[in-house]
Order: structure tokens, then C-alpha cells, then sequence
């Protein structure tokens, strides 16, 4: 380390480098000196993992700590010796994560997440036009989704809760319950299992009146419920829904002729 002083380039005096550190002065001679360190520390806990709508993980552990070194350097014209000093430090590592037992649900086309916090009427998620329904859990115990659906009159309102991949959803001992625009319960379904609510089983929900539909899912049992599918439609009248609609004389549930009820919904011979 040289300084300059008026053209002039001169060692820094002892004092000096003695008060940065860099000079150790013993018995007239400089020491040089190595500094060494070393590092250590202990890893973290891992979490626990508790399963829920996302897969569950353990969580891993933190870093352990690093070290501190210490070093003295000198230099000496006369004789130089030479020590290593090393000074440790041990740091304690991060604790472990851990995972949710409520994930989200993942979105299927046509059927999207639903928005939670849905558990009460005023919160219900609405059906858009470009939706069948919903993907959802009933997570955690005592949770419950509320779902809206707009409906123009005389249409028919049909709900079916299933896992979404041609099953019922585990553990599932679903609860559907329907409200009508002025908030009074007007039909009650429940599981085990794959659930569904239709004009079939509950005429009440054909030939309805304009309004928005509130249906509302809960888990009947004490287990959680990952994730289900639930498909909501309020569809318009039509020859082959199940429903005797005005114009029509029959209506077994399909179109087809020679079993009764004609493709138009007539009666026949």
C-alpha cells in the first residue's frame, strides 16, 4: 500500500496499518499472518406434511449457519514470520416448511376454481355463461360453498356434485341445498357419494321463475373433501328434459319415437 504525498510515493506509516489491522508487531519483527475459517451449523426441522386439495410435501430443512474468518497480515524488512489464526462460527439452520391441508382447487375446462370465501349466500360464486360449473373442496371441517345461477323463466335447474373424473369424490357425503330468489329453500339433497338434484327428483326445479338460484354444498360427514366437481345448468325448455312444458303431451327424457312419447313430445298410439 503506497501513498503519494506532492509527487512523492511513501510507505504508510505502522501506526497506521496497525490501526487497520493489517500490521501485528512483535519483538521488533512483523508477523504475517493466514486467516482460516471455518463454517458449521445445523440444518432446520422439516415440516409435516397433512394432505389436503393440493398434494401434500414435507418441508425441508433450512441452511445451516456460515462461518467467520480472522486474519492478521504484516509485513516486515528485517525478518518476516508466519501464524494462522482461525476463528469458527456456527449459525442454527431455518425451521422446516410445512403445507396447508386447504389448497386450492385445481381448474378443469369449462370448470373453474371456485371463490372462496363462499360459505355464506351473499358470497356465493357466480355462474358465468362460459362455465358448466366449478371445481371446489370442503375444506376445512364445517366449510361450505354456496354457488349462484341466474335462470330465465320456465328454465330447469339440474346440479350434479362428482370427483370430475367419472367418479365420487372420496370420503364425499354431499348436502345440496337449493334457494329460490327470495332466499326460502325449496329442495334438499343428499349423498353418499355422486349427488344430484334435477326436475326427476325434485319437480320443484322445473318451470321455474326468473331469478338468480342460490345451491349450496356441505359435507353431511365429519370428513374433509379434497376436491369435487359440481356441473350447474339452468337450461330453457325443451322436448326430452323430463318436464311436460306447455305445448308438449309427454316428455319421457329423450327424442326418440316408438316408445310412447314421440321425438316432439306427443303422445303416441
Amino acid at each position: 500500500m503506497l501513498f503519494s504525498m506532492h509527487g512523492r510515493r511513501s510507505w504508510p506509516s505502522l501506526s497506521f496499518l496497525g490501526a487497520l489491522g493489517l500490521v501485528a508487531c512483535t519483538g521488533g519483527a512483523f508477523s504475517v499472518g493466514e486467516g482460516e475459517g471455518s463454517s458449521s451449523g445445523a440444518g432446520g426441522a422439516g415440516g409435516s406434511a397433512t394432505s389436503g386439495v393440493a398434494a401434500s410435501a414435507a418441508g425441508s430443512g433450512g441452511q445451516g449457519g456460515g462461518a467467520v474468518a480472522s486474519a492478521s497480515s504484516a509485513e516486515s524488512s528485517t525478518g518476516a514470520s508466519s501464524g494462522t489464526t482461525s476463528t469458527a462460527a456456527s449459525g442454527s439452520g431455518g425451521a422446516g416448511g410445512g403445507n396447508d391441508p386447504c389448497g386450492s382447487a385445481t381448474a378443469m375446462a369449462f370448470f373453474p376454481a371456485e371463490s372462496e370465501p363462499n360459505d355464506d349466500l351473499a358470497s356465493a360464486t357466480p355462474l358465468t355463461d362460459m362455465a358448466s360449473g366449478f371445481m371446489a373442496a370442503l375444506c376445512p371441517q364445517g366449510d361450505v360453498d354456496n354457488y349462484s345461477v341466474l335462470a330465465t323463466d320456465g328454465a330447469l335447474l339440474r346440479v350434479k356434485v362428482t370427483d370430475g373424473a367419472g367418479g365420487c369424490p372420496p370420503n364425499a357425503n354431499p348436502f345440496i341445498r337449493i334457494y329460490d330468489p327470495g332466499l326460502v329453500v325449496i329442495a334438499e339433497v343428499s349423498g353418499p357419494g355422486c349427488v344430484s338434484a334435477d326436475p326427476l327428483g325434485a319437480p320443484v326445479l322445473g318451470n321455474l321463475a326468473a331469478g338468480t338460484y342460490i345451491v349450496q354444498i356441505f359435507n353431511a360427514g365429519s370428513a374433509l373433501v379434497d376436491v369435487y366437481q359440481v356441473s350447474l345448468a339452468a337450461s330453457a325448455p325443451s322436448c326430452g328434459d323430463a318436464v311436460v312444458q306447455t305445448g308438449e303431451e309427454c316428455d319421457d327424457g329423450n327424442t326418440n319415437d316408438g316408445d310412447g312419447c314421440s321425438a316432439f313430445c306427443l303422445d303416441e298410439p
